[in-house]
This record gives structure tokens, C-alpha cells and sequence, in this order.
């Protein structure tokens, strides 16, 4: 038995307070408003050079940190002097702004679209090929309903045969019988005066 080990005593774990890295981030409201330009334009400047503005998330919880207030202030300027967006951007490199790895969009973007194509182009052959399979199948299980209709209806054709009550035995031509003779006028008379 290998000898005990004093115990070791460590201070508490302590996580990163997420909510302090959260507040400390912003909003592209806030940064707007401190910029004073409307929120539509920042939003429409950090979309359009997203490879240039540091944003942290996705969706609603997407934040910034300060370091994107110079990129945006920069790219704000420029565009109300007139600039074009490749002039911009290339001004933004000149300055040594950083292009931020997790903001290359279009490039994912891309890949998910080749994705995406490629996916829908491969459920085309597939459901083509289970087509072709298919077709021959579909043909012979039409013909053999078509053939049990058939023997379906065979067979009610006989069970109403057999079911049927008989049938008389065909008639022979009849032969007129003699009529009997009438009985005379006496004879009538005699019948009507009888009681």
C-alpha cells in the first residue's frame, strides 16, 4: 500500500464571471449612439466589412469590444468623405487595422452554400436512380393488380353461379294440345237452368 499524501488544500475554483466579460463588451446601439450616426448605418458598416470590425457571437447576443469603435469611427469618416468600400478597406489595412478570423463571413458563407449545392445535387441523383429502380417495379405491381381484379371478378362470376338457385331444365317446344271439345247449346242451357 503506497503511503497516504498529506492533503493538499487549493483556494476555491472560481469560473470567469461570463457576466463581466459580457458588460464590459457593447452594442452596435451603443457604439452608434457614441459615434453619433444612426444604428442602420453602423449596422450596414459592420456588415459590409465584417473582416475589419472584432465582434464577439452570433444574432442578439452579438457584442463588441472597444477595439471595434476605432474600425467603425474610421469606416464612418471615411464614407461620409465619399470613399469607396475598396478604398476603405484598403485605407483600414493601410492604418493596421486587424481583420478579425472569426468575422470572414462570406468565405464561410461560401462553404456552406457549396455545401448546401452540393447536398441538393446529391439528393437529385439519388432520387433519380431510386426512380429508375423504382419505375420497373411499379410497372409489374400494376399488372399484377390488374391481374387480381381480373381473377377477383372470375371468381365472383362463379360464387354467384354456384349460389344461384337452378335453373329450370330448358323448354321443349310444346306442342298445341288438342282443345277440348266445346259442350253444345243444350248443354249450356241445361247448366243455366239447373239450381
Amino acid at each position: 500500500m503506497p503511503p497516504s499524501l498529506p492533503p493538499i488544500s487549493l483556494p476555491p475554483l472560481t469560473l470567469w464571471p461570463r457576466r463581466a466579460i459580457v458588460s464590459r463588451m457593447r452594442t452596435i446601439a451603443s457604439i452608434a449612439q457614441e459615434l453619433q450616426i444612426p444604428e442602420s448605418s453602423a449596422r450596414y458598416y459592420r456588415d459590409r466589412f465584417a473582416p475589419w470590425v472584432p465582434t464577439i457571437g452570433e444574432g442578439r447576443g452579438r457584442r463588441y469590444p472597444d477595439a471595434a469603435v476605432p474600425v467603425l469611427r474610421t469606416i464612418a469618416e471615411l464614407s461620409r468623405a465619399g470613399w469607396s468600400a475598396p478604398m476603405i478597406e484598403g485605407e483600414l489595412q493601410r492604418r493596421g487595422f486587424a481583420i478579425d478570423a472569426q468575422a470572414i463571413q462570406p468565405q464561410q458563407q461560401d462553404a456552406a452554400t457549396q455545401q448546401q449545392t452540393a447536398a441538393v445535387e446529391l439528393e437529385r441523383l439519388i432520387r433519380g436512380a431510386v426512380a429508375a429502380e423504382v419505375a420497373p417495379l411499379r410497372e409489374e405491381l400494376q399488372a399484377a393488380r390488374s391481374e387480381i381484379a381480373q381473377l377477383r371478378a372470375a371468381l365472383l362470376l362463379a360464387e354467384r353461379a354456384r349460389l344461384a338457385p337452378p335453373s329450370p331444365p330448358p323448354e321443349q317446344p310444346q306442342q298445341p294440345q288438342p282443345q277440348p271439345q266445346r259442350p253444345g247449346v243444350v248443354a249450356r242451357v241445361l247448366r243455366r237452368l239447373r239450381p
